[in-house]
């Protein structure tokens, strides 16, 4: 022991005496150790989605896929009647719950009021499937009343402050009104959704009290896909077991209901080729569903596994910096050697001195490392919008992991050395000296070309990302989106949106107003649709929204054929609509006049009034679908509002016109409002986040290839120094014995280079097959960047070598 301590005392001694190597070797290995820390605590956090609940591994959402008139779907939804189903027929089931996602609403607690977007509703067992702690109210009876509410921490602080919120009313704006029961902790940020308000879904039904369809108590329609299933299993292992009773069991109710609207002559109903319910696990959603109606946009696994593999290469590459760095300059402690052999000292005791000292080498990295994630941590969380902590690498596992993969890195990093030095003779060594030999030369020439090929392909990957994020955001979207304000909850306006209108097209400037259920660029849900065919009535599930009849003049849409709907002042005739899409897959040939049915409760027999060209209303990423437009009824749902304002008018001041008409239409509700432009762009939010993560990971990897590639160089001048000598003296240039010294290293780092782009095209490949429309990164400009790198290496070279190749003969 003492003699290992004597070696960590020679190793720190090392650092202040040969300090510019010693300092190389530790800012290589710190820059490897800060970026592998950075990106696994963000594939961690990824990794992490909805394990925070302490039944995840147990825990399943019910979807749903289908085949309905030759339109194949996947759907994170499922029948209303499904979680009841389940709860009484299957013992293997622990706790069963379902839950619907509320639109945005106008929440009110006296003079307060506010917009919520995150409002749920969901039975009385949803926190027997999502354990979330609770902070105030009996745990074993919330949701139970009609009226029962729950609500998270941060919510009960905005309305109540300090007041105790148990018991409080709150009201919304569609005339329900909820106490609040409970108060819970919010759901972790790495979870597949977040609810602010969770309200007992049995106080959905007073909504339609007095209706005619609500007269009666419902029957089951599992034909109607509206409410999210999930579930907890007693035991994992009955997973496999249960989806296949459920198909077997539900296919006959499906099928029954089936039966039972063709005998009431709705031959459309044969469309249903398919339809099934799949169990999935509720940690997979994140990084593996990208379903229909998700709750929430989820990421990719291939980010998760490309993050996590340039991690380990990073730090792969670092170490063997450390070997190259180390190496590189052994005639310094060649002499060393030789005496301390000439002294006795075994081979075994020179390979644990090499060992130990790039073991202390690596903790003093691990400390330098931890001190820049730290500091760099409020920088990577702003640029990144996350919410990463030192805090997340914790408890004594962790710990021990560090301190593990740090001794791997060090005793991997110092075993060469290690291994190359002991074996020297010490007679050789006072006699001929340390003398590089070609198998040396060829394995730090194979790590250094390792080194090029990821730095290379790290640059080619982000400039393809950055080629394909400028391709969407320049894409021809179909429509014009400049200087659009969209205004959240329009429906609160009500039926004086006409009026409403014509006021703000009264402020100079606003060239039109118009309105919408659904924002372009947001995912569009699926509905069913009803329309006569040759063969019969045929049943389709197409995107469907309403939108008011300047909505086309807003967004400068074009026609194909037909016009756009009249403005009825005295009788509403559910005009549609459709794009040339729906026209295609329709196989309309004249569309004009043709009547559709949108399946509902409100169902109605509609006309095609016209055609639009297509245009991107969902975000950008996605293929363009078949839609269906229908107009406004006064009593119909839209959400948003959108002024189109003139090219020279000031926003800021039209909008503070804006807001004060809201308020006198309002009764001064929230005014909340953004930019069409903005939301289009937060579509891409994702891909820009992998590509400034690729660029700093980039950067730092540059770092280190410099530092290889200086190590690299310097052992290839030692292993040449007698020849290049040999070559001054006979009258050779500087600029001749430096072009062979970079061709010596070309020898190696070019072919790394060049081996990069067919690399980068398949990964490439890969991450553009996520894309429904894409423009790839010419396979000339991937060997331009290569070509590029080329000339930087042999920048580096000469700022590294020139000046000893420069010297008098005497001195190399």
């Amino acid at each position: 022991m003492e003699l290992i301590f004597n070696y960590i005392k020679v190793a720190i001694r090392s650092l202040f005496k040969k300090r510019s190597d010693a300092v190389l070797n530790v800012i290589g290995l710190s820059i490897g150790i800060t970026i592998s820390i950075l990106v696994f605590m963000y594939v961690r956090y990824e990794l992490a989605y909805d394990k925070a609940y302490t039944q995840n591994n147990r825990t399943y959402r019910v979807i749903t896929k289908g085949n309905i008139g030759g339109n194949e779907f996947e759907n994170a939804m499922t029948p209303q009647p499904l979680s009841a189903f389940l709860r009484n027929n299957f013992p293997e089931i622990e706790s069963v719950v379902k839950i619907v996602r509320g639109a945005n609403k106008l929440v009110t607690y006296n003079e307060k009021k506010f917009n919520e977007d995150n409002f749920f509703y969901a039975d009385s067992s949803f926190f027997s499937v999502f354990d979330i702690p609770i902070i105030k109210g009996d745990s074993h009876h919330l949701l139970k009343n009609d009226e029962d509410l729950v609500i998270t921490a941060p919510i009960a602080e905005k309305y109540f402050g300090n007041e105790n919120p148990i018991g409080k009313l709150l009201k919304l704006d569609n005339g329900l009104h909820f106490y609040v029961s409970g108060v819970c902790k919010p759901q972790p940020e790495n979870s597949h959704f977040h609810f602010d308000f969770i309200a007992s879904q049995q106080s959905v039904r007073k909504l339609f009290k007095g209706k005619k369809e609500y007269a009666e108590p419902e029957k089951p329609d599992w034909l109607r896909i509206d409410w999210y299933t999930y579930f907890v299993l007693r035991n994992k292992k009955d997973a496999t077991l249960l989806e296949e009773r459920i198909q077997k069991e539900l296919h006959n109710k499906v099928q029954n209901q089936i039966a039972g609207h063709i005998e009431n002559k709705d031959s459309a109903i044969n469309e249903i080729k398919s339809l099934s319910f799949h169990l999935q696990p509720v940690e997979s959603i994140h990084l593996h569903s990208n379903l229909d109606d998700e709750l929430e946009p989820n990421s990719k696994y291939i980010y998760v596994a490309l993050f996590l593999t340039l991690a380990i290469f990073v730090l792969l590459i670092t170490c063997i910096n450390f070997m190259n760095l180390t190496t590189a300059r052994a005639s310094i402690r060649i002499k060393e050697i030789g005496v301390r052999k000439l002294v006795g000292v075994n081979r075994k005791s020179l390979m644990m001195q090499f060992v130990v000292e790039a073991i202390t080498y690596s903790f003093v990295a691990l400390f330098i490392g931890l001190v820049l994630v730290e500091l760099l941590l409020p920088v990577f969380n702003s640029l990144f919008d996350l919410n990463l902590g030192l805090n997340r690498i914790e408890g004594r596992f962790d710990l021990l992991y560090i301190i593990l993969l740090t001794f791997l890195v060090g005793i991997f990093s110092g075993i060469y050395p290690a291994i190359s030095f002991s074996r020297l003779n010490e007679i050789s060594i006072f006699k001929e000296g340390f003398q590089p030999q070609k198998k040396g030369v060829i394995v730090r020439g194979v790590l250094a070309a390792m080194q090029m090929t990821v730095t290379t392909f790290l640059i080619i990957l982000c400039l393809s990302m950055l080629w394909q994020i400028q391709y969407l955001r320049n894409k021809d979207l179909g429509f014009n989106s400049d200087n659009i304000i969209v205004v959240e909850r329009g429906y609160s306006i009500g039926k004086e949106l006409d009026q409403f209108k014509r006021v703000l097209k009264s402020i100079p400037n606003i060239q039109e107003v118009s309105a919408c259920a659904i924002l372009p660029g947001e995912k569009a849900s699926l509905n069913s649709i009803n329309y006569p065919s040759k063969s019969g009535d045929k049943l389709v599930l197409l995107p469907l929204n309403f939108v008011e009849k300047d909505f086309f003049k807003t967004l400068d849409l074009k026609l194909e054929a037909g016009a756009i709907w009249d403005d009825k002042k005295n009788e509403h005739i559910p005009d549609l609509v459709i794009n040339k899409q729906a026209q295609d897959f329709l196989k309309m040939n004249k569309p004009l006049g043709q009547r559709m049915t949108i399946m509902g409760k409100h169902s109605k027999e509609s006309s095609i009034k016209g055609v639009v060209k297509n245009f991107h209303f969902e975000p950008v990423q996605f293929p363009i679908r078949p839609l269906i437009l229908q107009n406004i009824h006064q009593d119909s749902f839209y959400d948003n509002l959108l002024i189109k304002v003139g090219p020279k008018g000031d926003l800021n001041h039209i909008i503070k016109q804006v807001n004060a008409q809201w308020n006198k239409f309002t009764d001064n509700d929230p005014f909340e409002y953004k930019m069409l432009n903005e939301t289009l762009s937060d579509n891409l939010n994702e891909e820009s986040l992998v590509l400034k993560i690729s660029l700093i990971i980039m950067l730092l990897s540059m770092l280190v290839a410099w530092l290889g590639l200086r190590a690299f160089a310097a052992y290839i001048g030692e292993m040449k120094e007698k020849e290049f000598r040999s070559k001054k003296i006979i009258g050779a240039s500087s600029n001749q014995i430096l072009s062979e010294l970079f061709m010596s290293i070309s020898h190696y780092v070019l072919p790394g280079i060049l081996l990069s782009i067919p690399i980068s095209f398949f990964v490439i490949s890969l991450w553009l097959n996520g894309f429904a429309y894409y423009s790839r990164l010419p396979l000339l400009y991937m060997f331009v960047i290569s070509v590029i790198v080329w000339g930087i290496c042999f920048l580096l070279v000469l700022i590294h070598s020139g000046k000893s190749v420069k010297s008098s003969p005497v001195d190399i």
